[in-house]
């Protein structure tokens, strides 16, 4: 498969990325690399922390397809599955879903932005989005230290029309395919259409995270914490608590998010 390329090209069609600037840190702000390429088997245990049986069939295929992403040489592929894979994860961790309203008004902020070519909305939406990814950090935290409590928890909600499934998907994923050529790309938005139309919420949750993610400005704001996600995700493995890390990795998300231009 072709490595995973998340930097934005040339507007192609109608739905293309806009351009997007990020300010880069200076050395002694950048959460360190993931080490050697080693996401592949940072996620893949991690994933052993959700049971199988919470899993349907299209998320057991997003499973395989990060693995498969964070097993690439380059640092985008192994950024973006590590995300991800923390995301979704966390999307599972709590007994009872929350929602998707805040990745929802991210996608249909962003879309009506390319449309109009006004972004003061998608900015706007950029706080409670990552906000909403800061709570679901810790419960991945929760999901190691304390799995039984979680059972009957209910996940981050901000509540909206439709608990987040309203949402321009196809607007969305336009611009998503026309800021990559990866074939990793052509085959997440085919299970993740299947999550979009599920009739589960939890399906719903879950596409609708990805989607939002996997967003030009969004995706480079998790390039750039990709480290310090990577850091949690390893630190939750030696079975401690890592409220800690992850502070750490909400500090670096809030930090990237706050330079995005668009």
């Amino acid at each position: 498969m072709k490595p995973i390329f998340l930097v934005l090209l040339v507007a192609t069609s109608a739905y293309a990325a806009p351009s997007v600037t990020i300010n880069q840190y200076s050395d002694n702000e950048i959460p360190r690399d993931i080490d050697d390429g080693k996401a592949s088997s940072v996620i893949s245990r991690r994933w052993d922390y959700v049971d199988d049986t919470d899993k349907s069939i299209a998320i057991l295929n997003v499973q395989e397809i990060l693995k498969d992403m964070a097993s690439q040489g380059d640092y985008a592929s192994q950024a973006s599955a590590v995300a991800q894979t923390a995301g979704i994860i966390a999307h599972l961790s709590a007994g009872i879903p929350g929602d998707a309203c805040a990745a929802a008004n991210v996608i249909n902020s962003y879309t009506d932005g390319v449309r109009s070519g006004n972004f003061a909305g998608f900015r706007q939406s950029l706080g409670p989005f990552f906000g909403h990814v800061g709570q679901n950090l810790n419960l991945i935290n929760q999901l190691v230290i304390n799995p039984g409590q979680l059972r009957y928890s209910v996940g981050p909600a901000l509540g909206c029309a439709g608990g987040g499934r309203i949402y321009d998907f196809e607007a969305a994923w336009d611009a998503i395919l026309a800021s990559s050529d990866s074939s990793f790309l052509n085959e997440e938005y085919c299970i993740v259409k299947r999550l979009y139309n599920s009739r589960n919420s939890q399906s719903n949750n879950i596409a609708a995270y990805i989607t939002a993610h996997l967003l030009p400005p969004v995706a480079q704001v998790f390039h750039q914490s990709a480290g310090s996600i990577t850091d949690l995700l390893r630190g939750v493995g030696n079975g401690n608590d890592a409220t800690g890390l992850v502070a750490n990795a909400q500090r670096y998300i809030a930090q990237a998010a706050s330079q995005v231009h668009v």
